[in-house]
């Protein structure tokens, strides 16, 4: 069996992988070898919880820190105060962080 991207080529008599679903299939013969091939274009089980856990955590973190900009919300550290200045590229890079990495999760489901 030889997987090139998201096309899988299968001898006719083995079984299709495990955890794979087929979305379309037809039967292919190779005239040279005389060899008879299954076509199968397919979407590969793949699913993240890690990627899935990060996004909502840098998503919650961003949002808190969004929250606090607006709501002007004092923040103490060991007794010293966290300026509010520090909120605005925590802000950003939490949030390009969680973009980028759905953007990236979803490009796998897509075919890229």
């Amino acid at each position: 069996m030889r997987i090139l991207g998201t096309l899988v080529l299968t001898a006719h008599n083995e079984e299709k992988p495990a955890g794979r679903r087929c979305f379309h299939c037809f039967v292919q013969n190779d005239l040279l070898s005389g060899k008879t091939y299954l076509l199968t274009f397919e979407r590969m089980n793949t699913v993240k919880p890690f990627s899935t856990l990060a996004v909502v955590i840098f998503s919650i973190i961003s949002l808190a820190h969004l929250l606090r900009l607006f709501f002007q919300w004092e923040v103490v550290v060991n007794g010293v105060i966290v300026p509010q200045w520090v909120s605005v590229p925590a802000f950003v890079i939490l949030g390009a962080l969680a973009f980028m990495l759905w953007r990236e999760a979803q490009g796998e489901h897509r075919g890229r």
